[in-house]
């Protein structure tokens, strides 16, 4: 899912599976609209754009998979990661390795493979 505000992407969410993108879209969509009230300066001074375009958010997925990722957390099921660039932050959350191959729940993901990958255009 890609995010626009005031006509410019400034944000994506990248699931696994189906399942875990439907269990998490609402949450993800309140909390999405209720930043660009609370931001809504920050928001209305942006440049308009007529329309987002699909270059546009192509262009930060790119962006996004640009960069060392870091290990910042880990636990017996998962690790977290994070990617930092000039003009992007990526946080990702993956299933352990070393826990039989497959993690179900959320449409079966490999391991290592990130659950959800959530990225921002640094403002």
């Amino acid at each position: 899912m890609v995010v626009a505000a005031s006509g410019q992407v400034t944000a994506a969410d990248i699931f696994a599976g189906r399942n875990l993108f439907r269990k998490q879209l609402p949450k993800i969509l309140k909390s999405y609209a209720l930043d660009v009230v609370q931001q809504k300066g920050r928001w209305s001074g942006l440049k308009r754009e007529p329309q987002v375009t699909p270059a546009q958010a192509k262009a930060l997925l790119t962006d996004a998979n640009r960069g060392k990722l870091q290990e910042t957390a880990r636990s017996d099921s998962t690790a977290n990661y994070e990617r930092r660039g000039r003009d992007f932050d990526l946080f990702e959350a993956a299933p352990r390795s070393g826990m039989g191959g497959l993690m179900g729940g959320a449409g079966m993901m490999k391991m290592g493979s990130p659950a959800h990958q959530n990225i921002y255009r640094k403002r």
